[in-house]
């Protein structure tokens, strides 16, 4: 197999920091609301608190999608081409923290349509391959080789305003009676 020279972080690592950051500019703004208004009615009391059990909402979430993160740890994938093309063959491999790691046996390539346009947004799975994956075993980590074959007839990945087709490579197991799924935007041209 190539070297990898594409490296992927997974979608669960990118949300759990999004959570925290909007957290910390909600908590930013409460402050700020403490500071811009010298009034104390109870209305303004009662919004601020509604808004802090925002904030805390956003908090819990992060911290939930932290340790199902670290559940795992991190795990970059790494692809074997730069620009992945409809066609052609997408390899790579999954580099998991753990040695011997035997847990997943099958890796998922996902097809996925967006709409944002209605008051229902929508996703749709147009497309879905399944690959066996290959692991390899180093001293500190296990690295799950996979290929897949993308179809010709496939929608490339595309951005159009509030319309989105995107491809994921997908990896779900069962850790401690818990389903740990982890999953990589992957762009592939036309």
């Amino acid at each position: 197999m190539n070297e990898p020279i594409d490296k992927i972080n997974c979608q669960q690592k990118k949300d759990g920091k999004a959570f925290s950051i909007i957290a910390i500019f909600l908590v930013l703004f409460l402050l700020l609301s403490f500071t811009g208004s010298g009034s104390t009615s109870s209305g303004l009391w009662l919004a601020r608190g509604f808004f802090l059990v925002f904030i805390l909402l956003f908090f819990v979430l992060a911290n939930s999608h932290h340790k199902k993160h670290q559940a795992l740890g991190d795990t970059p994938l790494y692809l074997n081409t730069k620009r992945p093309i409809i066609g052609q063959i997408l390899s790579g491999k999954i580099k998991v923290p753990q040695q011997h790691f035997t847990k997943v046996k099958q890796l998922t390539l996902n097809n996925i349509y967006y709409d944002g346009r209605s008051k229902r947004k929508k996703w749709k799975r147009i497309r879905q391959l399944t690959t066996t994956c290959l692991p390899s075993y180093e001293e500190e980590c296990t690295w799950l080789n996979f290929e897949f074959t993308v179809p010709e007839d496939s929608k490339a990945s595309e951005n159009k305003g509030d319309r989105h087709f995107y491809w994921e490579v997908e990896m779900v197991f069962t850790e401690k009676l818990t389903q740990v799924k982890r999953n990589w935007r992957v762009t592939i041209d036309k």
